[in-house]
């Protein structure tokens, strides 16, 4: 939405848009019932959803946008986004001219060109959500969830955690959240095994993880949530394979997001460490990054926080043996 007045006073130039079984929409385009906007726009899916998504390259990209390639990229067709109804006219769509003039290709291809996208037109553009906030919290936060799982395979080699902490500024401004994330931990591991690696050196595995963080989210008036945040990572005792990869793949697990054609190896790869990475931690084997301090009653929390996501009760009984 690069042509809002409203998004632009921020530098966002962009909302945050959901799709939910409930709602559909953001708080700029407000919200509508999901089985309304499904009988407006029949060709709507959850595979429509999960695409518009993943459209990470378009000449339109919120805070990434380029202005001066915009003209330019919308002519070359990079242009992955989706138009679809605007939930705040979606009561337009019952005359049959809006009707028309929403499926009508060319006015909405030049607004694309001139970046003049905003939220009052009959369509909005929807393109990876990553354009604003790439882990997928925000919108969790809004909620106030007691407990929220997050997978951060972010290309971040470094290991400096951009995408979060770039969360945790749009979350202490927009909702007044604050939330404390040990992973530091994480960061410190990581790049000691892969100076290891090569080296040419076997990694020293004194402690099995962490590839997983616990954070507490603070929402203010003594109300907390549990952040389980799971980090694309290498520890030194994941498996022969993945070991492997790594050697002959410095970048593992941190390969450009260019490449859009893995290989069966890379594939299964990724899947075993990530199998490792939260088995592992749910069993109880591996350690995880933790608060340097937390309240008392913590451990009793994270604890509830496991049976609320219907981990089996012989893991959580490791888990907590841990605690």
């Amino acid at each position: 939405m690069i042509g809002s007045k409203n998004l632009n006073k921020r530098g966002r130039n962009a909302d945050s848009f959901i799709f939910s079984p409930l709602h559909v929409g953001s708080q700029a385009t407000h919200y509508v019932a999901t089985q309304d906007m499904e009988d407006t726009v029949p060709s709507l899916t959850l595979a429509t959803a999960m695409a518009t998504s993943g459209a990470a390259a378009s000449a339109n990209m919120g805070s990434h946008t380029i202005r001066i390639l915009t003209f330019s990229l919308s002519l070359l067709n990079v242009r992955l986004g989706y138009w679809l109804a605007n939930p705040a006219r979606l009561d337009a769509f019952g005359h049959w001219w809006n009707r028309w003039w929403s499926n009508f290709g060319t006015w909405y291809f030049a607004n694309e060109t001139a970046g003049r996208l905003d939220e009052k037109k009959l369509n909005v553009y929807l393109t990876d959500g990553g354009h604003i906030e790439n882990l997928g919290i925000y919108e969790l936060l809004r909620r106030r969830c007691k407990v929220i799982v997050a997978i951060d395979a972010d290309a971040d080699p470094s290991m400096t955690f951009e995408s979060f902490v770039k969360l945790q500024i749009m979350a202490r401004i927009d909702l007044g959240v604050r939330i404390e994330l040990p992973w530091q931990d994480i960061q410190r591991k990581t790049l000691k095994v892969a100076e290891d690696l090569a080296s040419n050196v076997a990694p020293s595995v004194e402690s099995a993880g962490p590839h997983i963080a616990v954070g507490i989210i603070e929402y203010g008036e003594d109300e907390r949530g549990i952040l389980l945040y799971i980090k694309s990572s290498l520890t030194g005792d994941e498996n022969d394979y993945i070991m492997d990869y790594k050697r002959r793949n410095p970048t593992f697990p941190h390969e450009t997001t260019l490449d859009q054609f893995f290989s069966e190896e890379q594939f299964e790869v990724y899947r075993a460490l990530g199998f490792h990475a939260v088995q592992h931690f749910f069993s109880g084997k591996d350690n995880f990054a933790r608060p340097s301090a937390f309240q008392a009653g913590w451990i009793d929390e994270l604890v509830a926080a496991l049976a609320l996501l219907n981990i089996p009760p012989a893991m959580r009984e490791a888990f907590s043996a841990r605690l």
